[in-house]
């Protein structure tokens, strides 16, 4: 009963911020319970925790699956432009943003489908004092007068050791290797908080990228 009391006082802010930060504080809640975590290392914690949500104005807005996988997906909906309309306008779009050598490139019109490699770079304040690159796959799935754009295999290069579950070969860190956020060093927050939130950033910038060259044909064409 104690260690429920405590959980409810430390936690009582869960609802002001994302449900992505409720779940990290469920996971060391359930550590207690198990017995794997001491209720004092627990309260240190939680209350850490909390200060730092609050020093950054809540936790980042990243998607998450049913899986508690990281999983960033949109649909867009562009009335009167039909399926290959959109399918081209997108190959199009793909080779000036990310290079005209298709070879790389699934497109499949009858499926509407395309899957692209993409990269971007990360200027962060880092231990490592490098841009950060960033890999990740696009899928678009295309449909009369919407599409459907998932960012999956989301990886990061240039982080080293500390951080742990780096793929020894490609030296890649997926974005999924950092959570439960709670559970790392307390010293990496900050690190992981600004990867986070300028990666949904430099997502959000494709997005309107990709948007903004779909709309222009359709009021120029």
């Amino acid at each position: 009963m104690k260690s429920i009391l405590i959980f409810l006082v430390l936690f009582v802010e869960i609802n002001i911020f994302s449900q992505n930060d409720s779940i990290e504080k469920a996971i060391i809640y359930g550590k207690v319970n198990t017995g794997k975590m001491e209720l004092e290392d627990f309260q240190s914690l939680g209350l850490k925790w909390n200060k730092k949500i609050k020093e950054i104005n809540g936790y980042p807005e990243i998607p998450f699956d049913d899986e508690g996988k990281v999983h960033f997906t949109f649909q867009i909906d562009y009335p009167q432009m039909m399926k290959r309309t959109l399918f081209d306008r997108i190959m199009e779009w793909c080779c000036i943003n990310y290079g005209p050598d298709t070879r790389n490139y699934y497109n499949d019109l009858y499926e509407g489908k395309i899957i692209i490699p993409g990269y971007f770079s990360l200027s962060i304040p880092n231990p490592w004092c490098n841009p950060i690159a960033c890999y990740h796959s696009i899928v678009f799935t295309v449909l009369d007068e919407k599409i459907y754009v998932e960012l999956i295999n989301i990886e990061y290069q240039n982080i080293f050791s500390d951080y742990e579950i780096v793929d020894s070969q490609s030296g890649r860190l997926p974005i999924n290797a950092f959570f439960p956020i709670i559970l790392r060093k307390s010293n990496q927050w900050d690190t992981i908080f600004k990867l986070l939130s300028t990666t949904k950033t430099q997502i959000d910038d494709i997005l309107k990228s990709l948007d903004k060259y779909l709309m222009e044909y359709n009021s120029k064409y």
